[in-house]
């Protein structure tokens, strides 16, 4: 699941103070998304805790910040994932094979009377929650280029 965050709260003056970063500084942007990527894996992590009632060890285990990297001529991009096996069936729902309905009310599929078990779509909740706390992070990325390599 892909997070496209666009920058819309910024004014014009603070992208074009990124973009000048993104140019001149390209290691100080790398690290600035690779901790942006460490803040929305604990967010996920926080929600897999809240979301979920049981069995989140190996889901929090399973999340993972990839590297950040250059996606194009001049984007760049940082990946955060769940590599458990069992993370697309928490995510997105799953047919619960050769149980009936039990428990807590769930949708019966079809003609089978099997139990369909809804997704906790964690990871789009987090995604959806994350740009605002981003743009606060570019904000200070902003301040501390300005501060420390005199943009501007």
């Amino acid at each position: 699941m892909g997070i496209d965050i666009e920058a819309e709260g910024l004014s014009e003056f603070s992208q074009e103070l990124l973009d000048l970063a993104t140019k001149d500084f390209p290691k100080d942007t790398k690290n600035f998304l690779q901790r942006a990527g460490n803040k929305l894996k604990a967010n996920a992590k926080n929600n897999y805790k809240s979301g979920t009632t049981q069995g989140t060890k190996n889901l929090i285990k399973g999340l993972k910040r990839d590297r950040a990297y250059k996606y194009g001529k001049d984007e760049w991009q940082v990946r955060v994932k769940n590599t458990a096996p069992h993370a697309w069936l928490v995510e997105h729902g799953h047919v619960m094979l050769g149980h009936s309905a039990q428990g807590k009310p769930k949708l019966i599929v079809g003609n089978t009377g099997e139990a369909f078990v809804r997704g906790k779509n964690v990871m789009g909740k987090t995604a959806k929650a994350f740009p605002s706390e981003y743009q606060g992070l570019a904000e200070e990325f902003i301040d501390k280029m300005l501060n420390e390599k005199g943009l501007g």
